[in-house]
């Protein structure tokens, strides 16, 4: 099948034009999987300071509404990750 100057052109634009998959190269995905492990564990560590600040600064009626927040908050997360 020969195909005419028209057709190369188009097959040559359509090519051209398709999306290329990213360039991924042997160390990306264990550098990213290493990024977000460590923002995790940043995550992590912040939450836990910000729970014993909260705890020193509220008295423990304001300290059982905070942690319910704290508790729904993380339900919401939870429920929000498993539909993505």
């Amino acid at each position: 099948m020969t195909l005419t100057t028209d057709e190369s052109a188009v097959r040559e634009a359509v090519a051209e034009a398709s999306p290329r998959p990213m360039d991924a190269g042997a160390g990306s995905v264990a550098q990213h999987s290493a990024l977000l492990a460590i923002s995790a564990g940043v995550v992590g560590v912040l939450s836990y300071a910000c729970t014993l600040l909260m705890a020193h600064l509220l008295a423990p009626a304001d300290y059982s509404r905070y942690s319910a927040a704290v508790m729904l908050i993380g339900i919401v997360g939870i429920v929000a990750n498993a539909l993505v």
